[in-house]
């Protein structure tokens, strides 16, 4: 890799991406910190060039059918922290359990009752701005995609 190239950061959580090559026409950049990973190429100019592309639409609320379909993927989830504040945070989604209407988050360490989506906790497309936080209030439903 040629040393005046700039790292790739993660869209998601602005970590440090690192460079996998697990074989020789397989190559990808993926976060050190939450795991995003970004396409996978067969060059390492290809594989570079999409680790820095970003996507530059409108951030969002995702639906819940979204979250279920973004399985192994980040998405930034926020919600009240210890203190009642409002925070937001990286989450990679692990899975759902329908049942117990559970959705599960970092490996099943941290979950979130799917009944209370939009009441007390909801996941953004990407880290979202204040302002961006404060256009979408709690109560507005978001589109449906």
């Amino acid at each position: 890799m040629n040393k005046k190239r700039r790292t790739p950061r993660c869209p998601y959580c602005g970590g440090e991406m690192e460079m996998h090559e697990p074989l020789y026409w397989i190559i990808y950049w993926s976060c050190a910190t939450c795991a995003a990973k970004a396409p996978t190429c067969e060059t390492r100019e290809a594989a570079y060039k999409a680790a820095l592309r970003r996507y530059n639409g409108a951030n969002r609320v995702l639906s819940l059918a979204e979250i279920d379909s973004r399985v192994g993927e980040p998405v930034c989830l926020e919600d009240y922290d210890e203190d009642g504040d409002l925070c937001y945070r990286t989450r990679t989604v692990t899975r759902q359990e329908y049942e117990s209407h559970r959705i599960y988050f970092n490996s099943g360490r941290k979950w979130y009752d799917a009944n209370e989506y939009l009441s007390t906790w909801r996941c953004w497309l990407r880290e979202p701005t204040r302002e961006e936080m404060e256009a979408m209030p709690w109560e507005m439903k978001h589109n449906e995609h």
